[in-house]
């Protein structure tokens, strides 16, 4: 996670580790990336990320179909943030990619910002919706 070396007036900082992985996985690529980023905070609400919504809309809907299936809150059907984080790399080499992150809340990047706002529930529920995701698999016949 790299991102973080990336300035606004050089983006090209940003992102050297998915970059690096995409270039190196060459033709042999995964068909899609869910990328958690995140995801375990109390009271968790994970919108569609702009990027994410904009150019990988169907594995949104694969997500938040099986977070709604299992009954699983924090999955809301609303438009959040543009981010630029590591899927981004994804999308450029047109690998269908998602950003699973909530950081629409005040203690982001404060002293606040600490694990007492974490919740194992939260990070259980993230992890039953994919695993279940996964075990279904029969959207990942090519």
């Amino acid at each position: 996670d790299g991102e973080d070396l990336g300035t606004d007036k050089n983006p090209t900082g940003y992102f050297r580790g998915s970059t690096r992985y995409v270039e190196w996985r060459g033709d042999d690529r995964p068909m899609f990336l869910i990328l958690l980023d995140m995801v375990g905070r109390k009271d968790m609400a994970i919108r569609w990320e702009r990027h994410s919504q904009e150019q990988a809309q169907n594995i949104l809907d694969l997500v938040w179909a099986e977070a709604r299936e299992l009954g699983v809150k924090g999955f809301l059907s609303e438009p959040g943030p543009r981010v630029y984080d590591d899927h981004l790399s994804f999308l450029s080499a047109g690998i269908p990619a998602i950003d699973l992150i909530d950081l629409m809340f005040p203690e982001w990047h404060t002293t606040h910002d600490t694990p007492a706002i974490c919740s194992p529930q939260s990070l259980e529920s993230v992890g039953r919706v994919l695993v279940s995701l996964a075990t279904r698999a029969s959207f990942l016949n090519r």
